[in-house]
């Protein structure tokens, strides 16, 4: 985790890398090389733009720190190749992945976000101890503990029961608590109500 966010992280090893390929082919090829600085404004611009997700903007932003368009189609180039190489391996950049990391999904709604973070466990009833053991049918529909709340509404739906035995892990027969299609729709809205209430804070 960066101590100062993720933004000036960026630009500093970005700047730092840009200038090293920067004194490195100056040292290969002298007569053809451009400055260090040079360098290390398109490896900075390179690097913020696949850690933010934010090509266009990063151009813009390195347009203006320079106040000319000498360096645009390497800064462009550079831009390109390191926002698809972010892309291609991990799909998104990695201040979206932070943001996942946190709960916040920015390419899906909350709805879809609240379906998949939220676990049966979040709104089944516990079978309590003094409760004779029950056992599943074989066949029956059942849920587990972390079965997400996607699953569980779909199982609600399929079957079109409004109760479902909530089975052990390790033991597919042992009911270990019931999960009903009205606290999972309680849930459900539950997390919409609080995800509103997050954004706007």
């Amino acid at each position: 985790r960066f101590g100062g966010g993720v933004f000036s992280p960026s630009l500093y090893i970005g700047a730092m890398a840009g200038g090293a390929f920067g004194i490195v082919a100056a040292m290969l090829f002298p007569e053809q090389s451009s400055s260090h600085g040079l360098y290390a404004l398109i490896g900075m611009g390179g690097v913020a733009a696949a850690v933010l997700g934010a090509p266009i903007s990063t151009i813009l932003i390195v347009f203006e720190l320079t106040g000319g368009f000498d360096v645009a189609i390497a800064l462009m180039l550079t831009i390109s190749i390191s926002t698809g190489l972010t892309q291609a391996v991990y799909g998104r950049s990695f201040f979206h992945l932070q943001l996942e990391g946190r709960g916040l999904v920015l390419t899906e709604g909350a709805h879809r976000t609240i379906m998949f973070t939220l676990a049966v466990r979040d709104f089944m009833h516990h079978v309590s101890s003094d409760e004779p053991t029950a056992i599943a049918s074989d066949g029956d529909p059942r849920l587990t503990q972390s079965d997400t709340l996607e699953t569980a509404l779909r199982l609600f739906d399929t079957t079109g029961q409004e109760r479902l035995p909530v089975v052990a892990e390790r033991n597919a027969d042992e009911v270990i608590g019931w999960a009903t299609h009205v606290a999972a729709l309680d849930r459900f809205n539950k997390g919409l109500i609080d995800a509103n209430v997050e954004e706007h804070r």
